[in-house]
């Protein structure tokens, strides 16, 4: 990615995470978009099938299982529209699903990405 301290790869390399949205917001966002509003980013990583983890060491983060560190093999396949399966590593996280405190102990392990604000 462009600027690791702006926004930057989960350690597992299946999701990324915003360190800096003042400057993703301002930088990042009118470079390569026509706006700097992050909730017309969200709705596009949805209508691509990102989805935020919210739940587990990743929280914060976007994932899509064809966007992961090192495999442009996968890019094609991600397409607007369409929602892929959720990867079974990610069920219990995305969206707060599954019941509470379900979360495996491995989860337990802080993840260096702070939640999106705004």
């Amino acid at each position: 990615m462009e600027a690791p301290d702006v926004i930057k790869w989960t350690s597992s390399g299946q999701a990324f995470g915003i360190q800096d949205m003042a400057t993703f917001r301002t930088v990042i966002l009118p470079k390569h978009f026509k706006h700097d509003k992050f909730s017309s980013f969200q709705r596009q990583l949805n209508l691509y099938g990102f989805r935020k983890i919210v739940r587990g060491r990743e929280s914060g983060g976007y994932m899509h299982k064809d966007f992961q560190r090192g495999r442009l093999d996968l890019l094609k396949h991600v397409k607007r529209g369409y929602m892929p399966p959720c990867p079974p590593e990610y069920e219990k996280k995305i969206y707060g699903s599954g019941a509470r405190g379900e979360d495996s102990e491995a989860d337990s392990d802080p993840e260096l990405i702070p939640p999106p604000r705004g």
